[in-house]
């Protein structure tokens, strides 16, 4: 019986673009990388760093990174938006969010997500609904794999 080893790399931006590519030449074995299309709602993909990320396994992690939902427990992260993205979602501000990091994804990456995973695995209770509706074929929560 062959094991294989995932290496998933959050928050996969074109802010962190050296690091990836540190990343990518230094790991040989293909790597899942969780992407954010618009990094805190200012930062797009851009054609460089998609051609750098399609050899990888990619999938959409949020479209912003952040919340516009004030959460008490961000103080101890020293941020007002502790990337809780979705968690205080409704069903249309879901959907809406989800398919605009889709497209972006699709835009620049040649491709949709197979995979979505929100900021810090923060589902609300319309994600697995909108997820489906939209085709995605597996997500993951803080202690679950859900394909």
């Amino acid at each position: 019986m062959t094991k294989k080893v995932v290496i998933s790399i959050h928050d996969a931006s074109i802010v962190f673009q050296k690091e990836i590519e540190i990343v990518m030449f230094s790991i040989p074995q293909k790597k899942s990388f969780l992407i954010t299309p618009w990094w805190h709602g200012k930062r797009h993909l851009d054609e460089q760093f998609a051609k750098v990320m399609r050899s990888e396994d990619n999938l959409l992690h949020g479209l912003t990174h952040r919340s516009e939902y004030f959460d008490p427990y961000s103080i101890l992260f020293m941020s007002k938006n502790i990337s809780r993205e979705f968690l205080h979602l409704d069903y249309e501000s879901t959907k809406t969010k989800i398919a605009l990091g889709v497209k972006l994804f699709q835009d620049k990456m040649g491709g949709s997500p197979r995979g979505f995973i929100p900021p810090m695995w923060h589902h609300n209770k319309h994600t697995m609904t909108v997820l489906k509706e939209m085709a995605f074929s597996y997500t993951e929560t803080w202690s679950t794999f859900v394909d």
